[in-house]
């Protein structure tokens, strides 16, 4: 009697489905963290991007402030005859190389933000993306 009561009023069918769509939930999910887990495709390029014998058109610092580069760590001022360079941070560049931001305080200019970098030649002051503003002379 009790059989009959539970399939009239469809508590054994709403059971049924209850479990059928959380086992599709279940397999929805599974199939969204494997597609999340599986490594990028693979691809190579004919020709590269970034050749590593590239040429720079810099201007190189000389071996003296070059020397004080190699060992400056972020907060240490490099003292050069045009201005002082403070480095504020290392990093690895896309090339590989390795480069420091740098703030530049001359009597010129107002401080503004660049980066070093060295190569075989030596440290390369990196041309600035922002205009450079000249200081106030009155």
């Amino acid at each position: 009697m009790l059989d009959d009561e539970l399939l009239d009023n469809g508590l054994i069918r709403k059971i049924f489905l209850m479990n059928k769509l959380v086992s599709i939930g279940c397999i929805a999910i599974g199939f969204a963290l494997s597609g999340c887990a599986s490594p990028p495709p693979e691809v190579s390029a004919s020709v590269p991007l970034l050749s590593s014998d590239a040429t720079f058109d810099a201007d190189y610092l000389s071996p003296q402030v070059s020397s004080q580069m190699d060992v400056a760590t972020p907060g240490d001022v490099v003292v050069r005859q045009i201005g002082d360079l403070t480095v504020l941070s290392g990093y690895q560049s896309a090339l590989g190389l390795e480069c420091k931001k740098l703030l530049v305080n001359a009597p010129q200019f107002k401080p503004y933000k660049t980066a070093a970098c060295k190569n075989a030649q030596g440290w390369f002051l990196t041309p600035s993306l922002m205009p450079v503003e000249a200081t106030d002379t009155q």
